[in-house]
């Protein structure tokens, strides 16, 4: 009941649905089951037995159970859809990338032989550059969609578990993720920037800004934080 009492008018009873304790609460998919429940808690919780639910509100707390379940099947399968898509993603952008590299190789070999270092050379090696800058875009917008979309439905108020594997998640991308610079900046900016994960709200603020940072770095355009989590 703490979490929310803020909510509360002591006075008049009245619910603000609008206070930032709510989190997202009242206004997803669920939010009208949620505020089913929470008034039948208010109108009959009772101080001395904070441990235990108002038996009269079981029904309310069980059909908003069910709801929240049901949305955290579908954001699963989403989640693992878009995980699947990066995978397969970033086995072709690999394959991709060790093939240039082997061309690139065999040109510089074949140029060498010819002329040394000629014109000619530098040009194919701009080329084979400028393939490998496509590839590395691809992954990184597959990657961005992933993060945002599952910040979204990462849960608004998220158990310990889920907090300690979504920093989990985000630590192993500045370990393992296919792009060098990528994970050295990212250890960086971890280091300066800790992770929310408090709350979906939090969470995709702080992939925003993380976003918002590499743009700055890229010369690219920087994203309204309240309004990108719309996009996905």
């Amino acid at each position: 009941m703490d979490t929310f009492s803020e909510a509360i008018d002591p006075l008049t009873g009245n619910i603000n649905w609008d206070c930032p304790c709510m989190g997202n609460n009242p206004k997803g998919q669920c939010g009208e089951l949620f505020k089913d429940a929470f008034k039948c808690f208010v109108k009959h919780y009772n101080p001395d037995n904070e441990s235990e639910l108002p038996i009269q509100c079981i029904p309310q707390f069980e059909k908003l159970s069910e709801c929240q379940n049901n949305i955290n099947e579908i954001a699963n399968e989403i989640a693992n859809e878009i995980v699947n898509e990066i995978v397969n993603e970033i086995v072709n952008v690999n394959e991709i990338a060790n093939k240039i590299a082997n061309v690139n190789e065999i040109a510089n070999e074949i140029v060498n032989e010819e002329c040394g270092l000629c014109p000619d050379q530098n040009v194919l090696i701009d080329q084979f550059h400028k393939i490998n800058s496509i590839k590395r875009d691809r992954l990184g917008n597959s990657t961005w969609v992933f993060l945002h979309t599952m910040a979204k439905y990462y849960p608004s108020i998220p158990s310990e578990i889920e907090k300690k594997s979504m920093i989990s998640l985000i630590n192993s991308l500045s370990m393992f993720y296919p792009c060098k610079k990528c994970t050295e900046h990212l250890k960086i900016y971890i280091s300066e920037n800790e992770p929310d994960v408090s709350d979906n709200e939090t969470l995709s603020i702080w992939f925003c800004e993380l976003h918002n940072n590499i743009n700055r770095r890229l010369g690219k355009d920087i994203y309204d934080c309240l309004q990108l989590k719309n996009e996905y």
